[in-house]
């Protein structure tokens, strides 16, 4: 039977009353996960995080030092460590994220013209705050050290404070973080985080749609009635939905956070249309497939849940293995974050950015193995088991109660 195209696309959001659940999907999780993100990495700067210094020369250049750390914008100096078997307890305990130990002839050291050891330990699980917690560490270390070869020098005699500064430090370096200037953290993950979760949305929610269809119809039954037309219509409603989720974290980050965007909207927006696309092919030839809701919900969680890791952006790729090299080639996410990387910082033209457009439309290949699936259960021994729905339930389609053993 042919059915109008506004018809279909009603039926499929009746599927919304149909299944609460399938509605909370695309309506207050979505929501609640977008709050809970961006609340956590509201700050945008690493701030005070408890560090713990084990000052064994407690003079007056270490306390300084102690000072000093405590005085940076990322660290703050937590409790009075007499040894490091206190210290590495509270770094075990998550207590502190970083030990710094200062050797007892620190200060003599540096009256003397050696060279004192600072040294620092830190869980390097937690890679962001390492990083950040060791740059501010050697940034206090630095200028310290300069202080006091500045002070050596002035203490020589004939020397004037731009000549000692010189002397000290011969050749300045003034470092520029490109395309995030303030070295904000949300920044750099917020960006791809969100991408991620979407992904997951997408891939969830379409097994869910088929699994709502299943138990309201049955599947082969819904594409007897319906054919291709009520399996585009429902691709059509959830490509809507997650283009305007899509949309509307790009407006939030790049509008009103005002991060910066180099390229152009509307490539960018053609492109998260083709990583629905291309994921809503992924989901169904998962869930035509397995035909079990649970089944197809955990193999798409085992296939999107390294896209994080996996995209390029967290950890380089050059660096990767041959195996998460293939993984992350899979994922549309991947190529998503290629185009948003590179309109967002370089602005390149449509052109330059063809490879990854090509390589999300590849994923719509899917589809033909789908359909492909979808006429195998519909000539196979499974038919009529595929064809009811279990319980009884109105059709607004069929105009009849589907109910589980009843032919039509």
């Amino acid at each position: 039977m042919h059915y109008p195209f506004h018809k279909l696309l009603r039926y499929e959001l009746s599927l919304f009353l149909y299944d609460k659940w399938l509605l909370a999907s695309v309506t207050i999780i979505p929501a609640v996960l977008m709050l809970l993100i961006c609340s956590i990495f509201q700050q945008g700067i690493i701030r005070d995080l408890p560090v713990a210094v084990v000052d064994m020369n407690n003079s007056t250049l270490s306390r300084r030092l102690t000072r000093a750390i405590d005085a940076t914008e990322a660290m703050q100096v937590q409790g009075n460590y007499l040894n490091m078997q206190e210290a590495a307890q509270a770094m075990r305990g998550a207590d502190v994220y970083m030990l710094v130990y200062i050797e007892p002839k620190f200060a003599q050291k540096v009256i003397k013209h050696e060279s004192p050891s600072v040294d620092a330990f830190y869980n390097t699980q937690f890679i962001l705050v390492g990083r950040t917690l060791v740059a501010q560490l050697q940034k206090v270390v630095t200028t310290l050290s300069i202080g006091a070869s500045v002070q050596r020098n002035l203490m020589e005699g004939n020397v004037r404070k731009v000549q000692a500064l010189g002397n000290t430090l011969p050749i300045q370096q003034q470092i520029t973080p490109l395309y995030n200037l303030g070295s904000r953290y949300d920044q750099f993950l917020l960006s791809v985080i969100i991408p991620c979760i979407w992904q997951i949305l997408i891939m969830v929610v379409m097994v869910l749609s088929f699994s709502a269809q299943h138990r309201r119809t049955g599947i082969t039954f819904w594409i007897d009635r319906t054919g291709l037309s009520g399996f585009v219509a429902k691709l059509v409603v959830y490509q809507v939905i997650f283009l305007g989720m899509g949309v509307s974290f790009l407006y939030y980050l790049y509008q009103y956070l005002g991060w910066p965007m180099q390229g152009s909207w509307s490539i960018l927006v053609t492109h998260q249309y083709l990583m629905v696309v291309a994921t809503q092919a992924v989901a169904s030839l998962i869930y035509f497939i397995t035909l079990d809701p649970a089944r197809a919900l955990s193999f798409s969680a085992s296939y999107v849940a390294p896209a994080l890791a996996f995209v390029g952006i967290t950890f380089p790729v050059n660096s990767m293995m041959i195996f998460p090299k293939i993984w992350r080639s899979l994922l549309p996410v991947t190529h998503y974050m290629q185009v948003q990387v590179t309109q967002v910082n370089y602005g390149l033209s449509a052109v330059q950015i063809l490879p990854y457009t090509l390589h999300l439309m590849l994923f719509s290949l899917f589809f033909i193995l789908v359909w492909l699936r979808i006429h195998m259960l519909q000539n196979s021994k499974y038919h009529d088991l595929l064809s009811f729905g279990f319980g009884t339930e109105k059709d607004p389609i069929a105009g009849k109660i589907v109910a589980h053993g009843e032919k039509q």
